[in-house]
């Protein structure tokens, strides 16, 4: 859509789309949802807020993810230790791949998004060096260790499936590595 044709539909402008695409200004919240609108997009999705989302996402998952691991786990010894039916606990496995599955995709979208946060977060974190979005980055690259090593410390290795074997299905598969 040329910047003519993006005024004639939005009502905005085209002076001001191009003040707005060259930096020149910083558009009002009613000019952008006129733009965002005209275009069928979010005010967020035009504002290019992936960065932000895969932030948030990515706070959010820490909060929670070592817990959830550790109650999956705990379920799998358990149905272990009591002779569980194999096929529950291959459920309760693949509720575990799906936790590493979530951290990994929550780590994609923050590498996705990387320039743009960088960017966006620009000030160091508090008490620290380090660009706020970059530390988020090391932080899910550190917990998806760990819940690896949680792994290990359970007796459990994990594969990558092939990319055959992913098509919108877990992209981690658990095997024991002791005799159950």
């Amino acid at each position: 859509m040329t910047a003519g044709e993006l005024a004639a539909r939005s009502g905005v402008g085209r002076n001001t789309i191009s003040r707005i695409e060259r930096g020149v200004v910083e558009p009002q919240a009613g000019t952008l949802q006129k733009l965002a609108e005209a275009l069928g997009v979010s005010v967020a999705d035009l504002l290019g807020e992936d960065w932000r989302r895969a932030f948030e996402n990515s706070q959010r998952f820490r909060m929670t993810a070592e817990e959830r691991l550790e109650e999956r786990l705990s379920l799998w010894e358990m149905a272990r230790d009591e002779g569980a039916s194999e096929q529950l606990r291959r459920r309760l496995l693949d509720e575990v791949g799906l936790i590493l599955d979530e951290a990994t995709e929550t780590l994609r979208a923050l590498q996705e998004n990387l320039g743009e946060g960088l960017n966006h977060m620009a000030e160091p974190s508090p008490g620290g060096t380090l660009n706020p979005y970059w530390e988020e980055v090391r932080k899910i690259d550190t917990l998806y260790r760990e819940l690896l090593s949680m792994l290990g410390d359970a007796g459990l290795s994990v594969r990558a499936k092939t990319p055959s074997d992913t098509a919108g299905l877990a992209q981690h598969e658990l095997e024991v590595l002791t005799a159950s």
